[in-house]
């Protein structure tokens, strides 16, 4: 069962499960004469007249009168919301490096690049499908957090996990091993204004999974999922 809390700022927060209201109790976030909201009730009504919180009542602290109760089902819908933008946005960019990366492996057919260029090629095939799936995962694990549902947290740290990975592999096949194998590596090093946005996503591909990855792990977001 979930409940909705009406804090002292007149602000509701939640939906949150029993376990969390009762930490509200405990550390005098919520009293006896707050008023809750029972799913599926039809009125909202005060602590004091649900049973299953008069054990938490009976040994709380006084209630603190200025202090709201902090929700910790705010963060798991934000990055809800990014990972569908991000899925979507990365997603479109994965396409057009795995279209490059088709380029250069006809490149190779013709002649106009080296053979010995074409296992590296063939890698980074591997690791956009991978990447692909993943930010499907990402996807989904978006629509998930949304719904603050624990299924979603957990496709969260897999992609967060995974795309770390793959994005890492990615970077160091673009800009260490391909420019050195298709005999362009004196190009690749002209900072342009294109070398520095791609950088840049670069960048941001390792440091948003590694961020989404930290506050997964937070015990308050993983009390705010059913």
């Amino acid at each position: 069962m979930v409940y909705t809390i009406l804090g002292s700022d007149q602000e509701q927060y939640g939906p949150v499960h029993e376990a969390a209201v009762i930490q509200w109790i405990q550390s005098g976030q919520a009293n006896a004469a707050t008023m809750i909201h029972k799913e599926g009730a039809s009125e909202w009504a005060a602590v004091a007249t649900f049973p299953e919180f008069a054990t938490a009542l009976s040994a709380a602290p006084p209630p603190v009168a200025a202090a709201p109760v902090s929700t910790p089902t705010q963060a798991p819908r934000v990055f809800g919301i990014l990972n569908i933008a991000f899925g979507i946005l990365c997603g479109i960019c994965q396409g057009l490096g795995t279209i490059a990366l088709f380029a250069l492996l006809a490149a190779v057919e013709s002649g106009k690049i080296g053979k010995e260029a074409e296992p590296m090629l063939i890698f980074g095939m591997v690791l956009s499908v991978v990447a692909i799936i993943l930010l499907l995962i990402q996807l989904i694990s978006g629509v998930g957090l949304l719904m603050t549902k624990k299924w979603g947290r957990t496709l969260a740290m897999v992609y967060a996990i995974g795309y770390l990975l793959v994005s890492i592999a990615e970077s160091i096949l673009e800009f260490v091993l391909l420019p050195d194998a298709i005999g362009n590596a004196s190009a690749n090093t002209e900072l342009t204004p294109g070398k520095i946005g791609q950088t840049i996503g670069k960048l941001l591909r390792i440091v948003y999974p590694a961020i989404l990855l930290i506050f997964m792990r937070k015990p308050e977001v993983k009390a705010a999922l059913k």
